[in-house]
Formats: C-alpha cells, sequence, structure tokens
C-alpha cells in the first residue's frame, strides 16, 4: 500500500520527502512482484541509484529530508564534485545519466500511482544531455597504453584479458565465465610463433539473457593476436579446463580500471572494449558486414525469427564459421612487442 504522508497538495515548490528511501524500495519491489523486472535488473538499478542513496545520507543537513527543483539541482552538482563511486573516482558522466534516468523513472511510477498528488517530481529533475557515446571505448593509442601497464606476475593473464574482451567483444560477465571446453585454435596450442595463425573460437555458455548457461550459448570468434596471448596465458598457468581466466566479473572490471588509470586512460571499462570492436568492425566492412558483428555480440536473433533460433543457429560451429569470415580485430593495428611474450621467436 502506497504511504498517504507522501502526497502533494496541489502544486508545491518544496515537498515534504522523507519517505523517498520507502517509495524507492516500493518501486523496486512492485516491478519485482509483477515481473517487469528481473531480480539482478532490481540489483542494477539500485545500483544506478547510489549516487542518490549517498546524497540523501551525506547531505541531510542540505536537503533537510525535502525535495524542490533546487535541492534536486544541488544533488546533481554534488554528484559532479563531492561523490566518490566504490573505486574512489569520481563517477563518469555516463553513470550520473543512468542515476537520473532511474530518478525519473522512480518519481513517474510516484506519480501515476498518487503517490505525489497533482506534481510528477519527474518534472523537478534538471536536464542532462545524453553522454557522448565517443567516451566510451579508446583509440588504438590508449589501447595500446593500457596493454603497457601489466606487470608481474598476472601480467599474462591481464594482457590475454584485455586482448579477449577486446577481439570478442564479450561482456565481462561472459569474459568472466568463459571455459576451455569448446575452446579451439587454427593451430595446436604448443604452436606459439607469431607468423602462424592462432585465431580460433568457443562458445560463451553464460550470456546475456541466460546468465545460467541453460541455454545453447554463443559462438565467438577471436583473431590470430588474442588467440597467441591466450596460448601463453595459459600455457603458463598450465590450464586445460575449467575457466580460462578464473576471474569475477567485478575483478576484470577492477583489472581494466585499474591499467586504464595507470595508463591515464580514466573512461575505459570492459563494455569500452565491446564498443571499441563494434566501431571497428563497422568501419571496415560496413552494413554488409553488420549481420555477422551481430552474432559475434549477441545481437543476431529476434524474438520472432524462430528459423533462426532453432533451426539455423543450432549449428554452432557452421555459425562460428560463418562469422569468422567476417572476423576482424582493432588488435591487428596495436603495436605489440613479442619479445616481451613467451613466444617462439625465429
Amino acid at each position: 500500500m502506497l504511504p498517504d504522508r507522501f502526497s502533494l497538495p496541489e502544486r508545491r515548490q518544496s515537498i515534504d520527502a522523507t519517505l523517498l528511501p520507502q517509495i524507492i524500495e516500493l518501486y523496486l519491489s512492485t516491478k519485482l512482484e509483477t515481473g517487469a523486472i528481473a531480480p539482478k535488473t532490481a540489483q542494477n538499478y539500485r545500483n544506478n541509484l547510489n549516487p542518490w542513496f549517498e546524497f540523501w545520507r551525506s547531505c541531510a543537513e542540505q536537503h533537510n529530508y525535502r525535495l524542490s527543483p533546487e535541492i534536486l539541482a544541488q544533488a546533481l552538482a554534488w554528484m559532479r564534485s563531492d561523490y566518490r563511486n566504490a573505486r574512489l573516482r569520481t563517477p563518469h558522466e555516463t553513470s550520473i545519466h543512468h542515476c537520473w534516468v532511474r530518478l525519473r523513472q522512480v518519481f513517474n511510477w510516484a506519480y501515476a500511482n498518487n503517490c505525489t498528488g497533482t506534481t510528477n517530481l519527474a518534472e523537478w529533475c534538471p536536464p542532462l544531455p545524453e553522454a557522448d557515446p565517443t567516451a566510451h571505448f579508446p583509440s588504438i593509442a590508449e589501447l595500446a597504453a593500457i596493454v603497457a601497464q601489466p606487470s608481474g606476475e598476472q601480467r599474462l593473464r591481464d594482457v590475454a584479458v584485455i586482448a579477449f574482451l577486446v577481439s570478442t567483444g564479450a561482456r565481462r560477465y561472459e569474459a568472466a565465465n568463459a571455459d576451455m571446453e569448446t575452446l579451439t585454435f587454427a593451430t595446436p596450442p604448443t604452436n606459439l610463433s607469431p607468423k602462424t595463425d592462432h585465431s580460433g573460437w568457443l562458445i560463451l555458455r553464460k550470456v546475456k539473457g541466460d546468465r545460467e548457461g541453460r541455454g545453447q550459448g554463443r559462438p565467438v570468434c577471436f583473431c590470430s593476436i588474442c588467440g597467441l596471448l591466450l596460448k601463453c596465458y595459459l600455457r603458463s598457468v598450465d590450464r586445460r579446463e575449467g575457466l580460462i581466466f578464473d576471474m569475477s566479473d567485478t575483478a576484470i572490471c577492477q583489472m581494466v580500471d585499474r591499467h586504464a588509470e595507470a595508463a591515464g586512460v580514466p573512461l575505459v571499462s570492459p563494455h569500452g572494449f565491446r564498443r571499441m570492436l563494434a566501431d571497428h568492425w563497422d568501419e571496415v566492412h560496413g552494413i554488409n558486414g553488420r549481420p555477422a558483428l551481430k552474432k559475434q555480440l549477441g545481437h543476431a536473433t529476434a524474438a520472432s525469427d524462430v528459423t533462426e533460433r532453432h533451426y539455423i543457429s543450432r549449428n554452432q560451429r557452421r555459425v562460428a564459421r560463418e562469422v569468422a569470415k567476417w572476423h576482424v580485430s582493432p588488435l591487428s593495428l596495436l603495436p605489440l612487442d613479442w619479445s616481451r611474450f613467451p613466444v617462439h621467436l625465429e
């Protein structure tokens, strides 16, 4: 049942918002109960709203548990200047944008359910421009700077993970759960010559929409450079079964963030490498290469395309061969010094 305390009289410019945290939880629980969102999505929504929750906790003297257009504008300014995320970093503008998208969703829902009387608080939210999509993936020079950062015992692993993300376009969760079972190279794993083709493919079992891995998964291809780096890493840890990287998706994200920050490229995330692959692929092939790119990224099959879902795409090896005909990778532009890796140099 919706709390009466949050109801408003006609068009007030400042309201008592003491129960706003409960309203947010009621919004999420209602969405969960009706099946509008999944539990993981609800958690993502909470993560998106972290800057707002922190403002509400940390700036009580400033807002005094009231809302007005001025207080909402102050909240935005505070997020940009004082808020620090879980990595103790100033949030990217995209994170702030996501926070306000979720907050507007809460306000619109509260208005539709008569929590706020005749006032829709979404109208009080300050306007935010759409984030520049070009800010979300690195240039080749920035990628080279990131790849140069790993050192020590985990150097081969970290470089291999980054190469895998760039060449496959896998999401960080998909990369964390990639296993050895279907990993296939064009040449034997013992062949470590930089002059040989090391490209290959594997099936990502746990993917978006099937995080438990109950379905058939998605075949993805990788380039020769990625393949050789994978061979070097797997040989160094003598891994022949199980997870390829033995890292959680959070650990992958933190690793990428750490090396990007050390390289002076602070805005890169694992998803940025996925976008980097898509941009490079589209630049090389144009519109003709998009069907294969969609298969690589897991965007290929429309829900209504029964033939594609249940017949043609069942042969994963054939799908991988078709994608491989088009596969290109930004790693082909990366200047790597192979003398720094345990390969077979002539």
